[in-house]
């Protein structure tokens, strides 16, 4: 027992010094790369080792250089100033105020601004104040003893979420400010969920035009913008307060608009926890992926009503990490499929069709004895096969299919010879969102006067069901009018897109 005990200890100690060394080694080579900016990373490194206790904050300060070739932010005059508006304006900030903002900047500051890469810029006391910070972060936390180095290292160490503008010295200042959030609190999973009820309640959502994702310190102070920004800025918060968390994302639903999403998720050894009724879960349901339908739909209601988004794949920003890190088994996506290629390929590309673009591949394998496998893939989407073509063209290779959640494939295979003409009213799927606005319209009314103040009137017709896109009312009044409007039924803000008055021999009538 004692020599298995001795191997096994052995073992671990030629793993971590082969971890440590390959550390090493990748933060000599990025040195190479930061040309003019090696001695600020020297310094960095030489000023760690100058501190025995510091070991393991030596080991952070190689992470962060070997990973830092791959990171860069946009710097200039456009984005200084408009920070600089932004903290000096009005909060709540409406999203005309932030376009106009942006727009005065770029007249300000006509060179638009550059990409700079991290490894040419960070200066020696902004990073050792930085790992200084986070060690700080983590070894005062109650929960430290939760997170071991290496969660450490992915999600409470590094100095950007995403692709934001460089702050200085955040961890510190929203520790300070954000610290009295989570006081008392000794369990890290309660933590993670009182600061997401907490901060939900402060941010914005306002999309701005500004094209670039400004810095930690000015979202911190707008608390305005989209679910990128949203993550960036909790995202902070969380790791100033020694919270290991993760931006993870899908680049867009398999089946609802142009759009993706982002969350912010708590990672302990290896296991993910996203938040659903504000409570911290294993294998949770995407945020936002679920619509909750408010009522009972018609039955003879025109339209199928979705509830579900559907993803075919999940990803994570982590720094060590370049463009996008699979990590859909972590979310519990298990889908998979083989399929028999007859002619000779190397390569098969997996395909979703994004709404308003085209077939996009999402991964590739290569073909082997003609067969190829794809696993964690999300269920209930259409899927292509292709491979590749001329140029930058790809080509099918299978039919589309629709992968099920019981694992059957569905082959989309049209019958040429068997064809019908059909109407086409919607093809785009009708989500419970749109459902529950459409059915507060019941009981809406046209009405119609001959006084421009309606102090005389009379209803003309009223939506009596859930409206559909198109709706035909018909009033029956024989007297004469001037004036029509329609009025929405009480607690009802759903707008309507547009008011179209036939005459009895169906001409538009305009006024």
């Amino acid at each position: 027992m004692k020599n298995s005990f001795t191997f096994i200890l052995l073992l671990f100690c030629i793993e971590w010094y082969s971890c440590e060394s390959q550390l090493k080694k990748d933060a000599q080579k990025a040195l190479v790369q930061a040309e003019t900016n090696q001695a600020q990373l020297d310094s960095v490194i030489n000023y760690f080792k100058k501190c025995p206790e510091s070991k393991t904050k030596l080991q952070a300060a190689y992470y962060l250089i070997a990973n830092m070739p791959k990171h860069s932010s946009y710097q200039g005059g456009q984005l200084s100033a408009y920070s600089q508006s932004l903290c000096h304006t009005s909060k709540p900030i409406p999203r005309k105020t932030l376009s106009a903002l942006w727009k005065k900047a770029k007249e300000e500051y006509k060179d638009p601004p550059l990409e700079t890469k991290d490894i040419h810029m960070l200066t020696a006391p902004y990073l050792i104040r930085h790992i200084e910070g986070a060690f700080k972060s983590w070894q005062t936390a109650p929960w430290k003893d939760d997170i071991n180095f290496e969660d450490f290292c992915h999600y409470i160490l590094p100095y950007r979420i995403y692709d934001e503008a460089i702050s200085e010295y955040w961890i510190d200042s929203l520790r300070n400010q954000y610290a009295p959030y989570v006081k008392g609190i000794t369990n890290i999973k309660q933590a993670f969920e009182t600061l997401h009820k907490q901060l939900g309640k402060e941010f914005r959502s306002a999309k701005a035009s500004c094209p670039y994702t400004i810095d930690i310190l000015t979202l911190n102070n707008m608390k305005t913008g989209g679910c990128k920004e949203d993550c960036i800025w909790r995202g902070a918060v969380c790791r100033a307060l020694g919270i290991p968390v993760t931006y993870d994302y899908i680049n867009c639903w398999s089946n609802y608009s142009l759009l993706g999403h982002s969350w912010l998720s708590l990672v302990l050894k290896n296991e993910t926890y996203t938040i659903e009724d504000s409570v911290a879960r294993l294998h949770a349901p995407i945020p936002e992926s679920i619509f909750k339908l408010e009522n009972k739909v018609e039955d003879n209601y025109l339209y199928r009503i979705d509830t579900l988004k559907h993803i075919y794949k999940i990803y994570r920003k982590r720094f060590d990490k370049e463009g996008e890190y699979d990590i859909s088994s972590s979310y519990n996506i298990n889908g998979y499929f083989e399929m028999n290629i007859p002619q000779k390929v190397d390569s098969a590309h997996l395909c979703i069709f994004r709404t308003g673009d085209d077939w996009i591949p999402i991964c590739s394998v290569k073909v082997k004895h003609n067969k190829c496998r794809f696993d964690n893939l999300g269920t209930e989407t259409v899927y292509l096969l292709m491979q590749d073509g001329n140029e930058t063209d790809m080509q099918p290779i299978s039919y589309p299919f629709i992968l099920h959640a019981n694992g059957n494939i569905e082959k989309l295979i049209p019958n040429k010879q068997i064809t019908e003409t059909i109407t086409l009213y919607r093809k785009y799927p009708l989500f419970a969102h749109w459902h529950n606005q459409f059915y507060k319209m019941i009981g809406g009314k046209i009405e119609v006067s001959n006084n421009s103040d309606f102090s005389s009137s009379i209803t003309w017709d009223s939506l009596q069901h859930t409206p559909i896109f198109e709706n035909n009312l018909t009033g029956d009044s024989q007297i004469p009018f001037q004036y029509i409007r329609y009025v929405c039924p009480p607690n009802c803000r759903t707008p309507i897109a547009e008011l179209v008055v036939y005459d009895t021999n169906g001409n538009i009538l305009k006024g």
